[in-house]
């Protein structure tokens, strides 16, 4: 993948694989698929299109090529690591989510229904998603810092700011 030609390339540093607490990051997929792209037999979806007829999937390979490009980035295992941070960092703020969800409630994660659970990956979603929480900004300022304990620095900072037990998701 190197292209020395290509002034727009970035040379970046493999970032660091986010540990999570509840969520685990599947090592192949339960689907048998053909890639659009590479046209190999793949397992694991990487990206797709899914509003085109048919619906255009790819997979882990040629998404993370694909994500490089994109990025101009030098190597595959660069582009691996930073595509599954932008993964990971919301995987990880919906843990620290849930985790205050638990303590509020006195609860353990094992002893959560799944209506409790789906409740809060709903509200970590939802404040994910929100700009008024965390901004693209922030997001992309997290993305590219490598200590897991500064991000969770920034994701308490941006919690303690929220009462947890007042966010109401609609139905």
């Amino acid at each position: 993948m190197k292209d020395k030609n290509n002034k727009n390339k970035k040379e970046k540093k493999i970032l660091p694989q986010i540990k999570l607490k509840y969520f685990t990051i599947p090592q192949n997929g339960q689907d048998n698929f053909i890639c659009f792209q590479c046209k190999k037999r793949s397992t694991k979806i990487g990206s797709g299109n899914v509003r085109v007829s048919p619906p255009e999937i790819r997979c882990e390979n040629c998404a993370i090529k694909n994500y490089a490009v994109e990025e101009g980035l030098d190597s595959f295992s660069v582009a691996a690591s930073r595509r599954r941070r932008i993964f990971d960092i919301s995987y990880l703020f919906q843990e620290m989510v849930i985790d205050r969800i638990l303590k509020e409630e006195d609860k353990t994660y094992k002893n959560l229904s799944g209506e409790e659970y789906e409740r809060a990956i709903e509200i970590a979603s939802e404040m994910w998603n929100d700009n008024r929480v965390i901004s693209k900004e922030e997001k992309w300022y997290i993305e590219e810092t490598p200590s897991q304990k500064e991000i969770e620095e920034v994701f308490n900072e941006i919690l303690d700011g929220i009462s947890l037990h007042r966010v109401e998701v609609l139905k």
